[in-house]
């Protein structure tokens, strides 16, 4: 498991990343309608790792992650598509909406499974029998659905 520092700095490379190539092809990006969509596309994946940094900031830094935290990222992502064609702020509004429904739906998932694994590993331990970190992880893996394994 990545741990806040590196999950954070690793999103703020890859941020600028995409960020820098975005504005190379900007000119590619407006060019065609296929295109411009994928510019929408590209500022949402970019939403993605302003929020991951974003969140990962204030949870270094010990404060809550909320509503102001997906604005925050959303107006950086639509700035960014702004800057591409005028169509790709809209589609990067809902490509970003239908990313945050899923990292939302993944997160509950997981906290569920957390919360279940927790009641499981303190019913252990009141036995007398500690479950391992490292199987803990594998037995939350195991049980995500199929839409969240890897192929």
């Amino acid at each position: 498991m990545a741990g806040t520092g590196s999950s954070m700095l690793l999103s703020f490379l890859f941020f600028t990343a995409v960020l820098s190539l975005q504005q190379i092809y900007k000119v590619k990006l407006a060019s065609s309608e296929l295109f411009t969509i994928l510019g929408g596309l590209v500022s949402a994946l970019l939403f993605l790792l302003s929020l991951t940094f974003i969140g990962n900031y204030l949870e270094t830094c010990g404060m809550r992650t909320g509503w102001g935290a997906v604005m925050l990222a959303e107006s950086i992502a639509l700035v960014a598509a702004s800057t591409v064609h005028r169509v790709c702020i809209t589609t990067c509004f809902l490509f970003s909406a239908g990313l945050l429904y899923e990292v939302n739906k993944l997160s509950g998932l997981m906290l569920s499974r957390s919360e279940s694994k927790t009641r499981s590993v303190d019913e252990l331990v009141a036995l007398g029998k500690p479950m391992d970190h490292d199987d803990l992880i594998k037995k939350m893996i195991d049980g995500l659905d199929d839409d969240y394994k890897l192929t």
